[in-house]
């Protein structure tokens, strides 16, 4: 009977002998696994750059697009003024740097042009447009003038000795003390040629 007892006792210690090694070697191969999981997954992240199992790809973070500015308009600039015949235009600027360079300039337009004491000497200006032009102290010696538009232009000082005025428009321009020694001055249109030199008696008035 005791040896009955015994053996039984000691069946029952192995058993739970056995069972203790059991739990051990199942804890130590899922702590195995469980780091061998974490170094596949680390390995992989670092090749491929994709997130490992079981993490969460973070949320991107949005910025607003940069508002594009706005450039205005360039505006450019017309020049000086004037109250009866506007702004002085690139065109005419353009044409006055031309008959200065070169003394030729027919039909230009050179309205409120300032030509003071310019050398315009043998110039051809031929049906030119020189409306309020100021041609004061100008030499216009021997200048093409013909069918010119000098509409209450400042010819004052202004030599036109020789010069062809033929049919030119000289409707209240000042000529005061302007020398038109040997001018042509055929079919000139409302000259007023008081305080002139050297005009020709017949185109005087009484």
């Amino acid at each position: 009977m005791l040896r009955y007892i015994f053996l039984s006792v000691f069946a029952l210690l192995l058993l739970t002998a056995c069972g203790d090694g059991l739990t051990d070697q199942e804890g130590t191969q899922e702590t195995v696994t469980d780091t061998s999981s974490k170094d596949l997954n680390k390995a992989f992240e670092n090749q491929t750059g994709s997130l490992g199992y079981g993490e969460t790809e973070p949320t991107p973070t949005t910025e607003p697009f940069p508002t594009l500015g706005h450039t205005p308009a360039s505006t450019e600039d017309t020049g000086s003024t004037n109250s009866e015949v506007g702004p002085i235009t690139t065109e005419i600027e353009n044409n006055v740097d031309k008959l200065i360079e070169t003394k030729s300039c027919p039909e230009c337009d050179l309205s409120d042009a300032n030509l003071t004491g310019a050398d315009l000497t043998g110039a051809n200006l031929g049906r030119a447009i020189l409306f309020l032009t100021n041609l004061s102290d100008a030499d216009l010696t021997n200048a093409n003038l013909y069918g010119a538009d000098l509409q209450a232009a400042n010819l004052t000082e202004a030599n036109l000795t020789g010069a062809d005025l033929t049919g030119a428009d000289l409707a209240e321009a000042d000529l005061t003390g302007a020398n038109l020694t040997d001018a042509i001055l055929d079919d000139v249109i409302g000259a007023d040629f008081t305080g002139a030199l050297g005009v020709p008696a017949k185109y005087l008035k009484d």
